[in-house]
């Protein structure tokens, strides 16, 4: 009897253990960043990404004094409070939410010096001018003790306006965020802006200050340098076979495709097709290029793409090795050899180093009328497998482990039941 009566409670207490463990976890880390000032009462709003209400906050480590947490539900935190010293204080906050596990945020509070008694705003950093591309973005970043709100302007010769009505204003994309902090960032930016001057007002409690105003200056697209974000790859292929080659570059108007031989002299690949017999090209002025029904004389050649805008810019050198069609069934057969590249240029040359077929014309990005149509594309290599099922299994190991334990609970109590009753 008293076997039985131990056994049951050794098995109530391994199902509380599995019933405790949780099956779905959440885990994240967030940073943040806060101002306040000394002496004064504070409510900053952190928003999680939990779905179920927060349940519990404190501090881990760190302090700020006279500060503490407050909840407010929903899936929200505030830090309130009056702070006594002014400096920069880190606080890690973990969160636990129903069903979610706990949460964890990095919180950097900067408490600034106590407010004069004029209440107006003190300018301790202002934004600085900014040159970028046609497209891209710019970031401008101005701060000030005792400022109640920041309200980021922006101007040309026919407007002055706040960044928050701005992106309606100049339209083309162009988007402001930021606009009521310390940093405001403008994406997309088009040429139009080119000259516009910003600066940010900083609302305090009796009084406005405004910074220094900074300038942003936009370069057209097409008079800028390319920046080369991927290479061509070497690529072997049999005698009659085809060669894929892809270069980008950010900012490039134009490409102009060049395959090298190995004593260094250059052929443009618009025009290549005459002069290796048999050879078909593709897409010579694109972004991918493809050579076709290879001859074996370009085994050992490279090729490179050359980027035109404002300036040139030139890809790596790729190789291109062209080998016997018969040599992988042959064991006696070698692979056709490279040329000896050691007079070739560098992949540092310029096509003016060279006369031969050495400057690609700019051409604004049109192909060549040789150039037949561009192939279709590459097809997507397939999405590698997730392990989705191991986690299905776990799940179902787990509810099944469960389940056991609570059909030999209620088989225990039922035997202990009948013991007690004398039937058994």
């Amino acid at each position: 009897m008293k076997t039985a009566i131990r056994t049951f409670s050794i098995l109530i207490v391994i199902l509380m253990l599995i019933c405790s463990f949780p099956i779905f976890s959440y885990a994240s880390y967030e940073e943040y960043s806060f101002y306040g000032t000394e002496g004064k009462t504070e409510y900053f709003i952190i928003h999680t990404n939990a779905y179920d209400e927060i349940t519990e906050g404190y501090i881990v480590h760190g302090e700020i004094p006279g500060m503490w947490l407050e909840i407010s539900g929903g899936a929200t935190l505030g830090l309130a409070g009056v702070p006594t010293e002014d400096g920069e204080y880190v606080v890690d906050i973990t969160m636990t939410t129903v069903g979610l596990g706990t949460v964890d945020y990095r919180v950097t509070v900067y408490v600034n010096p106590a407010e004069s008694s004029e209440g107006v705003p003190v300018v301790t950093k202002n934004p600085t001018s900014e040159t970028v591309i046609e497209g891209d973005s710019a970031t401008f970043i101005a701060r000030a003790n005792n400022a109640r709100q920041y309200v980021w302007e922006i101007a040309l010769a026919d407007a002055a306006l706040t960044c928050e009505e701005a992106a309606a204003y100049f339209g083309k994309g162009v988007s402001f965020t930021g606009y009521n902090t310390d940093t405001l960032v403008i994406h997309n930016i088009p040429e139009e802006l080119n000259g516009a001057y910003v600066w940010c007002q900083f609302v305090g409690a009796e009084e406005s200050v405004t910074s220094t105003v900074a300038q942003l200056t936009v370069t057209p697209a097409e008079k800028a340098t390319p920046v080369v974000t991927k290479n061509p790859t070497d690529e072997t292929v049999e005698v009659g076979g085809q060669a894929v080659f892809v270069a980008k570059a950010k900012y490039a108007q134009s490409y102009c495709w060049q395959l090298v031989s190995p004593e260094g002299v250059r052929y443009n690949c618009s025009v290549a097709a005459d002069d290796f017999k048999g050879l078909t090209v593709y897409g010579a002025n694109t972004e991918q290029i493809v050579l076709d029904n290879i001859p074996i004389e370009l085994n050992g050649y490279r090729i490179r793409c050359i980027f035109t805008a404002g300036e040139d810019a030139s890809s790596e050198m790729a190789h291109l090795y062209v080998i016997e069609k018969d040599s992988e069934k042959d064991p006696d057969a070698t692979p056709a050899q490279s040329p000896d590249v050691s007079q070739a240029p560098s992949e540092t040359e310029t096509p003016a180093d060279n006369p031969v077929n050495s400057k690609p014309p700019k051409n604004n990005g049109e192909t060549d009328e040789k150039t037949p149509q561009k192939p279709e594309a590459e097809e997507p290599s397939a999405a590698p497998e997730t392990d989705d099922g191991g986690a299905k299994n776990n799940t179902i190991i787990i509810v099944a482990i469960i389940a056991g334990a609570a059909v030999a609970i209620a088989a225990i109590g039922a035997f202990v039941f009948l013991k007690l009753k004398g039937k058994i």
